[in-house]
Parts: structure tokens; sequence; C-alpha cells
């Protein structure tokens, strides 16, 4: 076991416990499967013995791959091939409509043809059902599964134990006679029906009424409308009574439109997606490409030189935007976060970059040459070597999240935000154990809480939970994930985290607010054109918007600061609302006055222009209009505005310039407490001098020219 660190247990049974664990020198998940020897009687030994012989024997990409065995103390140790998306059982029991043909048959034929290599090896698999077979995260690819009472066959004679699940037993097993492979296709037929009906073919209250419902081979033949003859028909073949009126594996793999499936599935299952590159019209109607064998040198260099990444940062003494070193000139971004105390992003190839500033030093790639303007590194974030798909950041912890669903944290573990159930520091990712049964798609980091979503729809939070910011009913601190309840009939799709207080959008767009509602900034205030009617100081849980027009528009995106918050709705209008002393509405404050109108402001630069995203910092705003133009206002205080203004307020909102780019797009913008991270792509105007390569090529340890060798 010194090989391996447990992460969770994920199943028990009659036989022993199973565990998702990390193997140490490489980091992959696995599964280790612990098989308790001593308690065991003979046949149970024999059966753990068999598995451990079967998966040896069985290498196939349908088939739950096996890596080793061993024994620890006296426990027999399996280690085998984690499957992310669970069980086909479990994914059936979450679908509230019944599949397409194509999608079980999608699903069936990759079965079908794990079996067929199953029986070439002279092997009954005896348990086949659906909870024996996994799926990968997307659910796209079966893989068949536990083979404890699995049956070699060293000859054609027929088996005579009696085991299996009993409501997928054939009739043979049922009334003791000898059975073969025919069993296994008894199976198949009960594992069809449930593909197409989504419920069992057989099931009773007692074993005696399930054996003669099953020695009778009644079952309800109502398969939904959509399905086709051929395979209602071949369904009702593999249920029949008599072992010899089933088809085989081969014969159904003859059946022209299993035939067209099986050439798909060869086809799909292959495929490697290739990114930034064109495809035909029949590549993108097929859904995955090939890249060509035929591009050459020259055409790949002229792409590569076509588009170039940046990231700029301007505030924390920053006053315009400052390009910040990648640590390889091809290095393409796709997302951006900036917290209290960090800066990062995630690459294309899912690397997580994380900036250090020396404010002492000139390092190659700080633009300017004042002292009190800090100069970046980048490094990799040490102990991950890719597969990460988004980062957040709080005051100063960071969440992570791989392209499998795994959450991980590291950083300050103050007010238990890193969910690990204490309140310790981690200098590295470390995956968030509570979640590990679940796909995360969605994390937000505020400035002492997390939230994630699951691919369930399912959110859960923790860290400090002052003001009811967890959304948990309550202001209690969680040091692990919770289960965070929304109103019902409501589907959250998205999730954000601000300084005291979130936010959830739904699928049909509608906002969620919890937490602290000072100066309205949650829009929890009962506001309609009458004005403010009924006000509200916090939400304990989410809580529905009521305040116009955020309650009757559909929203797209929302950015909460620490005292306002910026919304943007469908048809692209940008609304602020909160606290504008330092006219972070886009609105001059009133000397003297009341600055917190608890009335939405609408942005308006000019009549027909929209805004697709917005970000709230301290006392600053951040908008991106339609046409690409980056907006600023708020307090000019250290630069945050990354634009010359004059005074200490810039309610107007105004353009930052970003010289040397054309043709430029904005990726991903992040804003902090005082700083601002922005990506952008585009084409360089000019041809870089080598020295600039220099700088956007700085390795930490090395220079790395990346253009011609002076001559």
């Amino acid at each position: 076991m010194e090989n391996y660190t447990k992460i969770t247990l994920v199943g028990a049974g009659a036989f022993g416990n199973v565990y998702l664990c990390s193997r140490n020198n490489d980091k992959k998940m696995l599964i280790l499967k612990e098989i308790p020897m001593d308690t065991m009687s003979t046949e149970e030994r024999a059966s753990a013995q068999n598995e451990v012989h079967v998966l040896k024997v069985l290498k196939h990409p349908n088939i739950i791959k096996y890596y080793e065995n061993f024994l620890d103390g006296t426990k027999l140790v399996i280690a085998m091939e984690y499957a992310q998306g669970g069980t086909l059982y479990q994914y059936l029991k979450k679908q509230p409509d019944n599949l397409s043909e194509e999608e079980v048959l999608h699903l069936f034929v990759q079965i079908l043809i794990a079996l067929k290599y199953i029986h070439s090896e002279k092997i009954l698999h005896r348990d086949l059902k659906t909870e024996n077979i996994l799926l990968d995260r997307k659910s796209r690819v079966c893989k068949v599964s536990d083979f404890g009472i699995s049956k070699v066959l060293h000859s054609k004679t027929k088996a005579l134990t009696v085991v299996g699940t009993p409501c997928y037993i054939s009739p043979e097993l049922c009334e003791g006679k000898p059975y073969d492979q025919k069993s296994d296709m008894w199976a198949m037929g009960c594992i069809l029906y449930e593909l197409v009906t989504l419920r069992r073919a057989f099931e009773e209250t007692n074993l005696p009424a399930l054996v003669s419902k099953i020695t009778k081979a009644h079952y309800n033949t109502n398969f939904p409308k959509h399905y086709g003859v051929p395979l209602t028909g071949l369904l009702k073949k593999l249920l029949s009574k008599k072992p010899g009126n089933r088809p085989s594996v081969v014969e159904i793999m003859a059946e022209p439109f299993i035939m067209k499936k099986l050439f798909e599935v060869y086809c799909d299952l292959g495929a490697v997606e290739v990114k930034n590159q064109k495809t035909s019209k029949f590549d993108k109607q097929k859904g995955f490409s090939h890249a060509s064998s035929n591009t050459s040198i020259n055409s790949m260099a002229t792409s590569k030189s076509q588009e170039q990444f940046a990231v700029y940062c301007w505030g924390g003494g920053i006053s315009t935007p400052m390009r910040l070193p990648l640590p390889y000139a091809d290095t393409q971004i796709l997302q951006v976060e900036c917290g209290r105390t960090k800066k990062s992003c995630v690459t294309e190839n899912g690397r997580l970059i994380m900036w250090e500033s020396s404010p002492t030093q000139s390092l190659p790639g700080a633009m300017g040459d004042s002292q009190n303007i800090p100069a970046f590194s980048p490094r990799f974030q040490e102990g991950q070597s890719g597969g990460m798909k988004m980062v957040s950041c709080g005051d100063m912890h960071t969440a992570c999240l791989t392209d499998r669903g795994i959450l991980m944290t590291f950083g300050t573990g103050s007010g238990g935000c890193l969910g690990h159930g204490d309140f310790s520091d981690l200098s590295e990712p470390q995956i968030v154990e509570h979640l590990l049964s679940h796909e995360v798609v969605a994390i937000s980091c505020g400035s002492y809480h997390v939230m994630a979503l699951t691919s369930d729809g399912e959110i859960y939070s923790w860290g400090r939970g002052d003001g009811g910011r967890l959304g948990l009913g309550d202001k209690a601190t969680y040091s692990t994930p919770k289960r965070v309840p929304i109103p019902q009939h409501c589907e959250a799709v998205s999730v954000t985290c601000g300084n005291d207080s979130s936010v959830v959008l739904t699928a049909d767009r509608k906002m969620l607010c919890t937490g602290s509602n000072h100066h309205n900034k949650l829009g929890l205030d009962l506001v309609t054109g009458r004005g403010v009617e009924e006000e509200v100081q916090l939400a304990l849980s989410f809580t529905a918007v009521r305040t116009v027009p955020f309650s009757n528009e559909e929203i797209s995106k929302v950015s909460l600061g620490t005292q306002h918050t910026a919304v943007i709705t469908a048809n692209g209008s940008l609304y602020m609302i909160g606290n504008n002393q330092f006219g972070q509405l886009a609105s001059p404050p009133v000397s003297g006055g009341r600055n917190s109108t608890r009335v939405p402001k609408k942005v308006n630069v000019t009549p027909t222009q929209r805004f697709i995203d917005v970000s709230c910092g301290g006392t600053f705003t951040v908008a991106i209009t339609e046409s690409g133009r980056v907006l600023t206002w708020g307090k000019t205080i250290r630069g945050q505005l990354g634009r010359s203004a004059a005074g200490s307020i810039s309610a107007e909102p105004e353009a930052i310039r970003f010289p040397g780019f054309t043709n430029m797009k904005i990726v991903s913008l992040s804003t902090s407490h005082g700083s601002s991270l922005l990506a952008v792509s585009g084409i360089e105007k000019n041809e870089q001098d080598l020295e600039t390569k220099f700088r956007n090529s700085w390795d930490t340890n090395t220079w790395r020219e990346e253009g011609k060798k002076p001559q």
C-alpha cells in the first residue's frame, strides 16, 4: 500500500471495500478493491482469486483495466481503472425522459463488443447488469466490470452453478439447468430493456414471484413508440425463454442496424478532438475531426504567428496596462483570475500558471523602470502537469477545477475555506474529498468562502458564513462542503461569490441571492416603478430578487464588488446597483449626500452599445462592450482604472488603450479588490524585436529565444 494514497471510500459490499486512490508515482486516480481473505469461506476466496485471474486475461478498451494485485496483511488488494461517470444504473436513474434510439444503441453496442471479446476468451460473465457497467465522465464510453463470479469454460461443456443477480438471471438458471453463453445474452436483453424503458424487465417483491415471472418470460412489452421495430424485435429475441432462440453476439452484430452503429462506435471512440483547426462541413456534422497529415511546416508557422495571446495587468500601483510575461511565446490562455494576493491563469493545454511579483528587482517582463512597479515572473503550479479547466481566487485561497470534474484547493485555510474539514494552510492543491462523488462543473471563490456547482445542478458551499453568504440558512462557518438548498423548480447553471454574498443564475436566467444586501446590492429590496417599497438587509438562504428590472429581465452575467454589483441582461444592457461613493455605478457621487439609491442605474455609453462582460472591484468597475472596448470607472487610486484620470474619482466610463494588437479579441476578464487581469488574443502590429521576444518567452530559470538567431 506504500505505492498508493487512499482518498475516499466509494463502495462497500459483502466481499470488502472499494477505495478511490492516488498512485504516488504519477498521481493517477485508481480504484483499489480490498478483499479480507481471513474472514472468507473457501468458496469466497476462490471467487476473489477468480476475479484476479479473469482480469489478468482480459485486456479491452470496453473492459475495466486491471493494473496489479498484492497482499496487504490478510487482505487481497486489486488495483483497477477508475471510471468517473459511475454506473449505467445510476445514469439511467437520473434520466427524466426515455433515451433516443441513437443513444441506446451507442451504449448497447459497446457492451456487446466487450461481451464478444469475453466470450472469445471462453469466459462467461454470469453477472451482467447495469450496476456492473461503468461509464466515463461524459457517459459516452461503457466499460464492463466485476468479474468476481465469472466462469472460465475450459471446454464446450455447460456450467452448473446457480449464480448472478436475481433480476438478471436466466430461466435456465432459475430451473437449475446447465447454461452457457446464452445466459449472458439473456442478461444483455435485461440491460437493453432498461436502456429502452428506464426500468427493469423483471421485478417482484419476493423471490418466488420473481422466479415465476422469469421462468415464464413474462414482461411488459409496451415499449415507447419512438423505438424502431428492429430494436424492439431484438429485445424480444434476447428475452426468449428458450436459450436456443436467443441470438449470439455474432448474430446480433450481423444485424444491419447494429452494423451501422458498430461502424460509428469504432470510428468515433478513437477520434481525437483537434482544436483551432478549420474543419470541413462533413467533419463538423460528425462531431469530430482528424489532423491532416498534409499540413506543411510553413503553414503551421504562419498559423502560429497570426494569433498571439497576451495577459495585461493594472492596478496595485500599475497605472496603465502592463503585459505579463508568459512561459512560452505560443502559450494560449483560456481564463485569467485575479485575487487579492494571486494572479493566475489556465492555459489551453490545462496548465495552471501563477505570477509571482518582486518589487526589488527588474526581471524580464517588467514593463517600466520604476522600482515601485512590481516585476512578475510566471511559474507553473507545482505538482500539476495538466488537466485544469478553471481557477478561482479568494482573498488568500485558490480553488482549481480539473477537466474530470475534480475540485482542488490550496492557500490559507482561514474560516475553513479550503473545504478539507480543518483550518490548515496548504501550499499545493489538494483534492476536496467530500465532492469526489460529484462531477463539479463550476466554482467561485468569495473572500473567505467557496461555492461549487455539480453536473447534477447541486450547489455546495463552505467557509465563513457571516451574513448568510453560504446560503445554508444560518451564519455559521463550515470547513467541509454542505449542500445548498434553492427554491423548488429552479435549476442552477452558474454560481458567483462576492465579499459577503453569493448569486446563482438559473436556467431561465433569473437571479437568486443570499448574504448581505447592504445598499440593496443584491436587488432583494422590493423596488417597483414607484420606488423602494420595502428594504431587506440580508438573506440567509437563496432568494429571488425583487428589484426591477432584475426581477423581470433575463440575466446573462452578474459580478459582485465589495459594496456594489453589476448585472448584464440578455439584451446586453448593463445595470449598476449598490454604493456609489466613488462613482463605481458610472454616475457622479452626490457630494455630502446619500450615495446608495437602492435603485439600479443603467450604464449608457452609446444608444446602440451592448455589453458582453463586466467585473467589479472594490471601488471600481471594468466592462467589455460588444465592439471589444474595455471601459473603466470609479476610484482612480493606485492605477486601478488602468488609465489616466483627473481627480480621485472618474465616474464616466472611458476606454483603456492596448497598443500593439490588431483584431484584438477579449478572452477573459477578472478583477479583485484593487487589481485587474485581462487576457486577449489578436495579431501583433509589428514583428517583435529580439529583446521583446526574450521578455515574452521568459522562463524562470533560462532565457529562451523564440525568433531568429542574431547574424
